[in-house]
């Protein structure tokens, strides 16, 4: 709709050029025989103004590319925030599980040492990735900002009070415009790197963004339609007019006026992309980590301390604590015997377990035949293996 209603006011320079009235108002006090001068600063002051109305308009096609994105990353760290506190319980549950039962260099503590992105996934994983996905986004913003201040500083300096001309034919200071074709070239390039960096964080998080009926395809396209149809059809529109001999007032009209046609169907596959729907994702943006306030894309919401900690709480797995991880009849580890085993030596070795332990630990021996598959008929000898089992504290009473 915006960028409908720049255009629009373009097709009215562009008519007023092509009608004669801005040459009637630069004509309206001058001196005579200033006419061809009048004309072509009439000209130029149309092309300019008609020139700036687009590059206003760009502003703000990328501006709404970012919010996009922003809203994009919002999800995803929605969906990261949800996750990371369960993910860093459990690691943190089988931590303190083998901090209990395993030595200090064993391969398994090894492995959980080496966890080191989900015990912050939030710092080491989506940080990184939005900055880079984001980069492009910032490119084209900040290209398109200070094209478009360029443009606009040239057409305030050519109106009154100023009515200093700088550009065109009969511009004070021509070099002054040289730098609109280079600005043009790293608006497209910037435009392709933020619409490349937008598709890559969408097709490779679709699974995230696809959730809670986001259609994140029809969203983007929404966006991304305008932003390449313009840069096509200026360039295509600029070969036809060589081909069919057109002025250059007239390919303005015509892009004008294609503009203007094109953002109704746009505006129909916006309303279908980003209309509300009970239970759509934007109820999302009621109930941020914490349950308090709204939250905006690219907005830190406050979160109270004790409403963190209760999220945190709520995302931990209830049947899962720290505490009760090992019960007191659960087997924690096994000391294997190889060798000739008696019963009394069996005995011997439970007790010293138990009293190295001070009763922390309870000791049971097996013959090694319960553990081999099969059941054995033949009674417990003395060149049976064994092994023992332990268990932390005491095992409840039967």
């Amino acid at each position: 709709l915006v960028y409908g209603l720049f255009a629009q006011h373009s097709v009215l320079y562009a008519l007023s050029g092509m009608s004669g009235q801005a040459y009637g108002n630069e004509l309206h006090g001058a001196r005579p025989g200033s006419e061809h001068r009048a004309w072509t600063r009439s000209i130029d002051l149309m092309s300019q103004a008609y020139q700036t109305n687009f590059e206003l308009a760009d502003l703000y096609e990328a501006w709404a590319l970012r919010c996009f994105g922003l809203l994009c990353f919002t999800l995803v760290k929605r969906q990261v925030l949800r996750e990371a506190p369960t993910a860093k319980y459990l690691i943190n549950t089988v931590d303190k599980h083998l901090s209990r039962v395993a030595e200090e260099d064993s391969q398994d503590v090894q492995v959980l040492r080496d966890l080191v992105l989900l015990r912050d996934a939030e710092a080491l994983l989506f940080a990184p990735l939005q900055q880079t996905s984001n980069l492009g986004v910032q490119v084209f913003v900040y290209t398109c900002m200070a094209k478009s201040l360029y443009s606009l500083a040239l057409t305030v300096i050519a109106q009154p009070p100023f009515s200093q001309n700088l550009c065109g034919r009969e511009g004070a200071m021509p070099v002054v415009c040289s730098l609109m074709p280079y600005a043009e070239g790293a608006a497209m390039l910037a435009s392709t790197l933020a619409i490349m960096n937008i598709i890559i964080f969408e097709h490779s998080l679709k699974r995230i963004l696809g959730r809670d009926r986001f259609k994140p395809f029809w969203k983007f396209m929404a966006v991304k339609v305008l932003v390449s149809l313009n840069f096509i059809q200026s360039y295509l529109l600029d070969a036809l007019g060589t081909m069919f001999d057109l002025s250059n007032s007239q390919v303005k009209l015509y892009y004008a006026c294609l503009v203007c046609i094109e953002v109704l169907p746009l505006s129909s596959l916006m309303f279908y992309a980003w209309r509300p729907k009970r239970g759509d994702w934007h109820e999302g943006d009621l109930q941020p980590v914490g349950g308090r306030g709204v939250q905006l894309a690219d907005e830190t919401c406050d979160v109270h301390v004790e409403d963190l900690e209760g999220f945190i709480q709520s995302r931990q797995p209830n049947g899962i604590s720290s505490r009760e991880v090992l019960s007191s009849w659960e087997l924690t580890g096994v000391l294997e015997l190889r060798g000739d085993v008696t019963g009394q030596d069996a005995t011997a070795i439970k007790q010293v377990v138990e009293l190295l332990s001070r009763n922390r630990i309870r000791a049971s021996y097996k013959p090694a035949s319960l553990y081999r598959g099969h059941q054995s008929s033949l009674p417990y000898s003395r060149t049976a293996g064994g092994g023992f089992s332990g268990a932390h504290d005491e095992a409840p009473a039967p």
